[in-house]
C-alpha cells in the first residue's frame, strides 16, 4: 500500500510527509533519470495533441526571466516534451513568436500564465481571433506546484528527446530547480502537467485555425 502511495505522489512528496524527512531544497525535487527518452519526433506514433505551455516574462532586459514555451505531444498518459522556445522577447514580438509557434507545430492548444505580460497576451490573442489561449492561474509558489507534479516525471509518463539543441539548458534547471537563477522552463513544465491531469481540459479543444 505503501509502495502504491509513493508512487503516486512521487518519493518528494512520500519523504516529507510519510517518513517525516523532507529532502532539502536542491537536494533532488526532480532527478533526471525519471524522464524516459525517445529517439526523435519522427519515431513517435501517429496520433495524439499538439499542447503549448507558455511562461511570459514582464519585460525582455538583461535583468528579467526569460519567455518559455514548451511544446507537448499527448498521447494518453504519455507526455512527449517535442520543442522549447527559450528568449528574452519584448511584448510585440512575443505576441508574434506565440502566433508563429502555434503554427509551426500545428498546436491544438496553447495555456498562458495569466500574470504579467501574459495577461494582455491572452485578452489581445482572444480578440485578434486567430488563437484562443487557456488562461492558467497559479495558486501557489513555483516549488509547490512543481513538488505535485514531480510523481508524474517519476512514474514515467514524462519523455525528452535524446538529442535537441534545447536539451542542455532545459536539463540544466531542471536538475538546479529550486536553486536557480531562471526557472521559466520549470513554470512552463509545471504549468502543462497540471493542465493536463485536469478532468474538464479533455472536453473542449481549442483549436488553431490558420
Amino acid at each position: 500500500m505503501l509502495e502504491d502511495i509513493k508512487a503516486t505522489i512521487g518519493s518528494y512528496n512520500f519523504s516529507a510527509q510519510y517518513q517525516q524527512s523532507p529532502i532539502p531544497a536542491g537536494g533532488g525535487l526532480i532527478k533526471w533519470e525519471w524522464f524516459r527518452t525517445f529517439r526523435d519526433q519522427a519515431s513517435l506514433n501517429c496520433g495524439g495533441r499538439i499542447v503549448q505551455s507558455w511562461d511570459t516574462a514582464s519585460k525582455a532586459s538583461e535583468v528579467t526571466d526569460y519567455s518559455v514555451c514548451t511544446t507537448w505531444l499527448v498521447q494518453g498518459t504519455e507526455y512527449f516534451l517535442i520543442d522549447v522556445v527559450r528568449e528574452r522577447l519584448e511584448y510585440p514580438f512575443l505576441r508574434k513568436r506565440v502566433l508563429k509557434e502555434a503554427q509551426t507545430h500545428n498546436c491544438h492548444t496553447v495555456l498562458i500564465e495569466d500574470k504579467g505580460s501574459g495577461s494582455s497576451l491572452i485578452q489581445d490573442l482572444r480578440n485578434e481571433g486567430r488563437l484562443r489561449p487557456i488562461r492558467i492561474e497559479p495558486k501557489e509558489d513555483k516549488v509547490t506546484r512543481m513538488s505535485a507534479q514531480s510523481a508524474k516525471i517519476e512514474a514515467g509518463s514524462v519523455l525528452v528527446p535524446e538529442h535537441a539543441a534545447w536539451l542542455d539548458d532545459f536539463k540544466a534547471e531542471i536538475m538546479a530547480f529550486p536553486n536557480v537563477a531562471h526557472d521559466d522552463q520549470i513554470d512552463s513544465l509545471s504549468q502543462f502537467l497540471g493542465w493536463v491531469e485536469q478532468p474538464f481540459q479533455r472536453r473542449a479543444i481549442p483549436i488553431v485555425g490558420w
